[in-house]
């Protein structure tokens, strides 16, 4: 049971125990930060707990079967992610080691996108819920040859097949809410979850719960005060206090911690095969694939907010124009973003100071964050110009008292 869970040991003990022990709640959060293993560790969880053995994951029966290829039809999968990354890392380790665990591996990436589209998950209207539905088909048409014990085609035709099925998942994406959980969807998945036969278990993970719209939180909240019979709900988030408190507390928490540098260099040896000295942390690893240098964003970050520090007007557009390029890619932001925010809160632990220059107060600090957060939420939801997004985000957080 959570073989291919790297390091987390005291949180995949404990969720072992429960499990054997028929003790697991009905609903969870797994917080910690991005790349911690989070997810794996939710699907393996979904596996263990419809296993009908001891839920090794070499275990043979039909439903640990069907969760290796992310197929089971009682665990449905919801919340705005992009694994493109992934997805490219995967086919990499294929194209170049052709075993089964790689095999896996991409089949996974791929599923992970597209169980987001179940019926009972994704609502849409009529037109647009039929092409979702053609792009399924295709993609796992196009999935077939991936599958264990068929031969996987090579050279040319290898390349052309990876190509389709990379199309037919950037497709299904363009499909997916950017940054946010609607309401019909947590509608969707209550419908679903209530509908159960006697003896029966159904899983529902959410991924990064603390997009949920108002409205979908809500609807949620419904849900966890009375859960369907035989349902086990799983959230997962970066930071819990995101969730709003009456849903945190009809969830027992589980906190994964940042992988320590040995827990790093194993999964990217074991799992990718990739032994460059360059990726210090699996977020540079996966961000490299998207042509996105984590020291570079980083370094961004730190200029931005420097130039929020000055006394003078700053023409951000004209100091750090890196970030107004027409074609950088979209989810430079969302990192940008990120590593702001970590700024900020390296900044106030450290201690930190510009020359010349004091911190800004706590509380301000505060309203930044929130800002960050806030604007962010709208700029992948909107789909706002990355350069008014930047230009706005500086200019009212520099007049922020």
């Amino acid at each position: 049971m959570f073989e291919n869970v790297i390091g987390q040991e005291t949180v995949v003990r404990a969720v072992a125990q429960e499990i054997g022990a028929n003790e697991f709640p009905r609903a969870v959060l797994f917080s910690g930060p991005a790349y911690s293993g989070k997810l794996t560790a939710a699907l393996e969880t979904a596996r263990a707990l419809t296993c009908e053995r001891s839920a090794a994951w070499t275990c043979d029966c039909a439903p640990c079967a069907r969760h290796r290829l992310l197929l089971h039809p009682d665990t449905v999968l919801a919340g705005p992610r992009s694994n493109r990354a992934e997805r490219r890392a995967a086919r990499d380790v294929l194209q170049r080691t052709k075993t089964a665990a790689a095999r896996f591996l991409y089949l996974r990436a791929a599923r992970k996108l597209a169980r987001r589209f179940d019926p009972h998950v994704f609502q849409a209207e009529e037109s647009r819920r039929r092409a979702v539905q053609a792009a399924l088909l295709s993609l796992e048409e196009l999935l077939i040859p991936f599958e264990p014990e068929r031969p996987l085609p090579e050279g040319k035709a290898g390349d052309k097949l990876f190509d389709e099925v990379e199309a037919a998942c950037e497709k299904l994406e363009g499909f997916l809410p950017r940054d946010n959980i609607p309401i019909g969807v947590i509608r969707s998945i209550s419908q679903w979850a209530n509908f159960t036969s006697p003896g029966s278990g159904k899983i529902v993970i959410i991924e990064n719960a603390p997009r949920l719209l108002e409205a979908s939180r809500n609807a949620l909240l419904k849900i966890l005060e009375e859960p369907p019979p035989a349902v086990h709900f799983i959230l997962t988030a970066e930071r819990a206090e995101e969730l709003i408190p009456t849903i945190r507390s009809r969830l027992r928490p589980y906190r994964f911690l940042p992988r320590r540098p040995e827990e790093t260099r194993e999964i990217l040896a074991r799992v990718f095969k990739e032994d460059n000295p360059e990726y210090g942390t699996l977020k540079s690893y996966f961000l490299a694939w998207e042509d996105i240098r984590l020291d570079a964003v980083r370094a961004l970050a730190r200029r931005f907010a420097e130039k929020l520090l000055v006394s003078e007007p700053v023409v951000i557009r004209q100091e750090i124009p890196e970030l107004f390029q027409r074609d950088a890619p979209r989810d430079l932001y969302r990192y940008f973003l990120e590593e702001l925010a970590s700024v900020f809160r390296s900044s106030l632990a450290q201690g930190e100071r510009a020359p010349g220059r004091g911190l800004p107060p706590l509380v301000r600090f505060e309203r930044w964050s929130r800002l960050i957060r806030d604007r962010g939420r709208e700029f992948f939801t909107l789909n706002i110009s990355p350069a008014l997004f930047i230009e706005g985000l500086f200019l009212s957080m520099k007049e922020m008292p």
